[in-house]
């Protein structure tokens, strides 16, 4: 899974870096990548998925002032709030969960 995820990445940024040469900050860019259990890597995979899609579809949009993408990013704007509540709550139970080593009830281990 880590590695179909850092071939993600690369892929992504070379697009990106290819269709934006002249921009320092994604030249430079560096990928982190997260490792976790399989369900987080699930969550954040599939948050990774639909943000990657609707920055490109953004991008897309801008440079060739294309309302059809302008209109799919808007589109996707559930999906991206519905996954990023749902890897809020995923991490908020994380913390929370007794074997995680991390907090229970809101007090430090």
């Amino acid at each position: 899974m880590e590695e179909a995820a850092k071939e993600m990445m690369e892929e992504f940024l070379k697009d990106v870096r290819k269709a934006h040469p002249d921009q320092m900050p994604i030249q430079k860019a560096i990928p982190l990548f997260v490792v976790g259990t399989q369900v987080t890597r699930k969550v954040i995979s599939t948050f990774h998925v639909v943000v990657s899609d609707a920055l490109k579809a953004a991008m897309r949009a801008v440079v060739d002032v294309d309302s059809v993408y302008a209109m799919r990013v808007l589109a996707m704007d559930a999906d991206l709030n519905r996954l990023g509540a749902q890897a809020e709550r995923h991490q908020a139970q994380r913390l929370v969960d007794e074997d995680s080593g991390k907090m229970v009830f809101g007090h430090q281990r």
